[in-house]
């Protein structure tokens, strides 16, 4: 029921926060639970078994409470989700492509974007001042070229293998809270960048942390590592 409770309040924050990268993290969350939930016949029953032992009335509760929710705030939202930030973000990524294809083995240096795009605004437009480019893949693409995206893939190719081989350690509700973050982190950054928050850089890294414990690892003195190969006779 805490954990429950725990999602409501989460999405319900989310939704309120008015972020629209935050709601598209939020969407691909709801997507990959309801996929995963979908696949796995153990987590199906798992879940049943816990929406049966739920009284009926919270259950209600819930619903009215979301019914009320989207009611009042309905109006708001869509007319948040319908402002011209998809047009400002769209006038940000041309030129960080721009940019790219300028020089796209290194790009134009870490920290450069701020300033370096508006090198390459069409002509007549007027110079606003943005921090980032509202989109982290494009941002690593401008600033660092195919030299940063490859340090970043060789990254996400890390954590993955981290995370293969850490999940015969992990309980499925581990795995899901160690999961779902990461992907709505993901489609926020599809919209946004919060590489340059303190907060977030150390929430990912607690997370990575938490999976790396997870990892078995040989004890100290054992004649051979996992993986390393015994010395012939």
């Amino acid at each position: 029921r805490a954990a429950i409770a725990a999602i409501i309040l989460v999405f319900a924050a989310i939704v309120v926060s008015g972020s629209r990268s935050a709601w598209m993290g939020a969407l691909l969350t709801a997507v990959l639970a309801v996929t995963a939930v979908a696949l796995s016949a153990p987590v199906r029953r798992r879940l049943r078994d816990a929406m049966t032992s739920v009284d009926r009335r919270i259950v209600l509760l819930i619903a009215t409470g979301g019914i009320i929710l989207i009611a009042v705030l309905g109006p708001a939202l869509v007319a948040r989700f319908v402002q011209s930030g998809a047009i400002v973000r769209f006038n940000l990524w041309l030129p960080s492509i721009a940019m790219f294809l300028d020089d796209p083995l290194t790009g134009t240096g870490p920290g450069t974007w701020a300033f370096a795009w508006w090198h390459h605004l069409p002509q007549g437009d007027v110079p606003i001042v943005v921090a980032h480019a509202h989109n982290v893949v494009l941002q690593i693409a401008a600033e660092l070229g195919l030299v940063g995206m490859g340090a970043a893939a060789v990254f996400a190719f890390g954590v993955v293998r981290l995370r293969r081989r850490a999940a015969g350690s992990l309980a499925a509700p581990e795995i899901a809270a160690l999961t779902l973050p990461r992907v709505a982190l993901v489609g926020q950054c599809l919209f946004d960048n919060f590489a340059d928050l303190p907060v977030i850089v150390v929430g990912v890294a607690f997370l990575l942390a938490w999976v790396e414990s997870a990892i078995p690892t040989p004890a100290v003195g054992s004649p051979v590592s996992r993986g390393a190969r015994a010395a012939p006779a």
